[in-house]
């Protein structure tokens, strides 16, 4: 019958006393930075990088004559932070970050000051520090619950403004898009069926409803009536007299 290995934890091994090895692990972790919420305060869109405040303060041990003061402490601005921009090969999808926008900072297992000023491979520690404060990459789209999204739609993939007065969505059918205005700025070809429902307008007309052609047909009337009414649309301009 065999037996269980047993497992020994890192105070046993190093034999060190409990007490003394949380202090001394506190201690390390409070320097080991991983991840923090931020509050964007400004955004270089040309460098794409951003100025963030940390939301959350940190209690840090404040002298008070000789005796450690647990004391709450803002961490300091974040300065230069790369934003992570989605994309791959030659695309990417961008979104306009402004002050007031809620982040989440990473922070980079090494420094990473040579690969940020030259990219590629190859590049080499600056300074040999870990985890540290000042390597960190911003992710904007974490939000706290008074900033959380109303009529988050859980059943399709939904591009949109925060009030959901503009959209994109796409369903496992098709593609809507809501908003007041459409412009496509490229030559366009349309494959398949193309319904309009409502009002149609060419070359810069305003769009107008369906026109009714009136008039005779055996006489100019009906064609006067037609001519009119495509003329109003913008499909051609009526010069007969």
């Amino acid at each position: 019958m065999s037996t269980k290995p047993s497992f020994l934890s890192v105070s046993d091994r190093l034999s060190t006393h409990s007490d003394q090895w949380s202090k001394t692990l506190y201690q390390v972790l409070r320097d080991f930075r991983v991840a923090v919420p931020c509050i964007v305060q400004s955004f270089d869109a040309t460098n794409q990088t951003i100025t963030a405040q940390p939301v959350t303060q940190e209690k840090m041990d404040v002298n008070s004559n000789g005796v450690p003061i647990p004391t709450d402490s803002p961490l300091p601005l974040l300065i230069d932070v790369p934003l992570l921009v989605l994309g791959g090969g030659p695309f990417v999808i961008t979104f306009p970050v402004q002050a007031g926008d809620e982040c989440l900072v990473i922070f980079s297992d090494m420094d990473f000051n040579a690969w940020w000023q030259n990219g590629g491979t190859g590049n080499v520690q600056e300074d040999n520090r870990r985890h540290h404060i000042t390597d960190g990459f911003a992710i904007v789209g974490p939000r706290s619950n008074p900033k959380a999204i109303g009529s988050y739609d859980n059943a399709d993939a939904v591009i949109r403004t925060v009030d959901n007065s503009v959209r994109i969505i796409l369903t496992t059918t098709g593609i809507t898009i809501v908003g007041t205005s459409l412009t496509l700025d490229s030559n366009t070809t349309l494959n398949g069926q193309f319904t309009i429902n409502g009002n149609l307008g060419f070359y810069d007309h305003t769009p107008v409803t369906k026109p009714v052609i009136t008039g005779s047909k055996s006489g100019n009337a009906a064609l006067a009536s037609l001519l009119t009414a495509l003329a109003g649309m913008g499909l051609l301009t009526d010069s007969t007299t």
